[in-house]
């Protein structure tokens, strides 16, 4: 079996397929009668051929186009990819206006409560020395901001105006332990001095409350009470939020009651104040 495979291809090996071929075209040009055979031979043997390169052919140039589709889709997606990251972004930019725009309208609203009487300012910076807990913001004397102003946000009193130049203002914070604002609580009235008040964690951490002093011991303090500005120190109109009663306890010399409260502003993410121009 070997043998015979040999001899086949020994019998239609290339050169001598050629050859035949040669005395085919010569034998039909002298006998007219072989173009039989010629035609035969040809479409018999090369057809195939042909018609094997052409499906090859074919098949190739569908390939090269299915690449050409996957490397457009792949552009296509990579350019997807781009405009979703920039609209996260667009988005992310829409949620920070829309949550300023939620505090200027509450702001408003508390102007609407005063007019003529306000000044709305932005936070500059905050003070970084050690132990001082206050802010510069974007309005001076030339907006009609002057020393001893107070100074709100819409969820609350912020602080006092200590410093002013023509552009900008020093505001001392409530959480500031230099800080004296006259308080009550809304519900059983009671009256006191709020102040600043460093508190320490582990780890050396440190946070800053308020504290509410100068409490009648018969005062009757439940958790969490809120309180509000009584007026009495001619900066905050009665009734503006403070914070609320976290604890109650007795002070050092023992004839007064103290409270911690709670602020109501979240002086950490603290962006836009109005200034109390006059009562």
């Amino acid at each position: 079996m070997v043998l015979h495979r040999r001899r086949l291809r020994r019998y239609f090996s290339p050169p001598v397929l050629l050859i035949t071929v040669c005395f085919l075209l010569i034998g039909s040009r002298f006998w007219p009668r072989a173009a039989a055979w010629e035609d035969v031979v040809l479409h018999g043997i090369f057809q195939p051929v042909l018609s094997l390169f052409g499906s090859v052919s074919r098949a190739t140039e569908k390939g090269v186009d299915r690449i050409g589709d996957l490397w457009g889709l792949s552009q296509e997606n990579k350019k997807l990819k781009e405009e979703v990251l920039n609209l996260r972004e667009q988005l992310i930019d829409l949620e920070t206006d829309r949550a300023d725009a939620v505090r200027l309208r509450e702001l408003l609203g508390f102007k609407e409560r005063q007019p003529n009487s306000l000044v709305g300012a932005r936070v500059l910076a905050y003070d970084p020395t050690p132990g001082s807990r206050s802010i510069w913001i974007d309005r001076g004397s030339d907006s009609g901001v002057a020393k001893g102003q107070g100074v709100v946000n819409a969820e609350g009193v912020g602080g006092v105006v200590t410093k002013t130049t023509s552009q900008d203002a020093a505001v001392l914070l409530l959480i500031d332990p230099r800080s004296a604002v006259a308080g009550e609580t809304r519900e059983k009235g009671a009256r006191g001095l709020i102040r600043g008040q460093e508190k320490s964690l582990s780890f050396d951490r440190r946070f800053w409350v308020g504290r509410m002093e100068y409490l009648e011991n018969h005062s009757d303090l439940k958790p969490p009470e809120e309180v509000v500005t009584s007026g009495l120190d001619r900066v905050f109109p009665p009734g503006l939020p403070i914070g609320e009663v976290r604890t109650v306890e007795r002070d050092e010399s023992g004839y007064f009651m103290a409270a911690e409260i709670l602020p109501a502003v979240d002086f950490a993410k603290l962006r836009d104040v109005v200034v109390l121009k006059s009562l």
